[in-house]
């Protein structure tokens, strides 16, 4: 019996085909239809008719406006993902878009099958570095894309002078620029050791400036040979003394701020109580003084109000008794002469 069965690569291609044929006729009639959409109809209408996106039109609409501005890229062998990308990514008056269109034609040029997704990605890739930073092979440009740090310019123009065409050695290139500049970092503070791993570098950059000496000194006492690894747990175990240094400082502080307020609320306990000792007019001594002091004072002042009352009511009784004696006529019948002088029993 006959294996009728086709691979599944065949039935693959003509998917794509079919795809393509129709991508650009499709992004067409959607670019009509979006232009007749009411407001709020657009995406009700995509939804009942196809089930689509927004994001599946925008696509098919990418597609149509790159297919007219280039009429090239309908016969290129590339696969819609890409197509979509170039229409969604490029604006229609980028003047990168020509330039990567013209890459992308000699890539796929005497292929009889569509490029990969991923070799498209990456001849655009390029494309845009190469417009960037210059026609460069695709290693030296890798590596300066792949640049990041302050050591970043000397890394990119070490690159761009020795212009490597392998992974490996723009790889010497960048950990010689990186090395540079961490040695110049820890320079201030007795200088990095010789047998320092290049993976290390990256770890040590990031250590701040405060605790580089402190890093330096453990590092003198690690295993040989060192590791990325160790020297990593050796920044922790610092931050960690730190952090423990911090809590202790913390700790004294705290006390120290709880001994202050507590000297302060005694301070103040004990003004409060010399105010209450002294004499003032307020003090509560004081007013004790003057309450004992009036108790003392009014059975005197009991005594005098008697007192006082007698000698009124003498005073009374005396004013009633001297009004006769002094109005009255003498017994002799008239005034007593004053100038004569009283004469005694017998003649002289």
């Amino acid at each position: 019996m006959t294996n009728t069965r086709r691979p599944l690569e065949n039935i693959a291609e003509e998917i794509h085909a079919l795809e393509r044929g129709n991508a650009f006729a499709i992004g067409a009639l959607l670019t009509e239809a979006r232009e007749n959409a009411e407001y709020g109809e657009w995406s009700t209408w995509l939804e009942s008719e196809f089930y689509w996106s927004e994001d599946t039109a925008r696509n098919y609409m990418a597609a149509h406006r790159l297919g007219e501005q280039f009429r090239t890229v309908r016969d290129l062998p590339l696969p819609m993902r890409a197509v979509y990308r170039l229409g969604n990514d490029f604006e229609p008056d980028d003047t990168r878009l020509p330039i990567v269109i013209e890459a992308l034609t000699t890539a796929t040029k005497d292929k009889s099958k569509l490029i990969s997704v991923a070799e498209a990605d990456d001849v655009i890739e390029m494309t845009l570095l190469r417009i960037e930073h210059g026609n460069y092979p695709d290693a030296t440009l890798t590596a300066i894309d792949n640049l990041s740090g302050p050591w970043t310019a000397s890394a990119s123009e070490a690159l761009k002078d020795a212009r490597p065409t392998t992974a490996e050695e723009a790889k010497q290139i960048t950990d010689a620029a990186e090395r540079a500049h961490v040695v110049t970092l820890y320079a201030p503070y007795g200088g990095l050791p010789d047998d320092l791993p290049n993976d290390a570098l990256w770890t040590l950059d990031g250590v701040s400036e405060e605790r580089r000496r402190g890093v330096l000194e453990k590092i003198k006492y690690l295993a040989r040979p060192l590791t990325d690894e160790a020297i990593l747990k050796c920044i922790h175990a610092l931050a960690d003394d730190d952090v423990k240094a911090r809590e202790r400082q913390e700790a004294v502080t705290g006390a120290a701020d709880r001994a202050a307020e507590r000297a302060a609320e005694e301070a103040a306990r004990q003004s409060a109580s010399k105010a209450q000792q002294l004499p003032g007019a307020d003090s509560p001594a004081e007013i004790e003084r003057k309450l004992a002091r009036l108790d003392e004072l009014e059975p005197k002042v009991v005594m005098l109000e008697r007192m006082k009352l007698a000698l009124e009511s003498e005073n009374e009784e005396l004013k009633a008794a001297k009004a006769p004696i002094g109005g009255g006529p003498l017994a002799d019948g008239g005034p007593r002469n004053r100038s004569q002088p009283c004469q005694r029993g017998g003649s002289s």
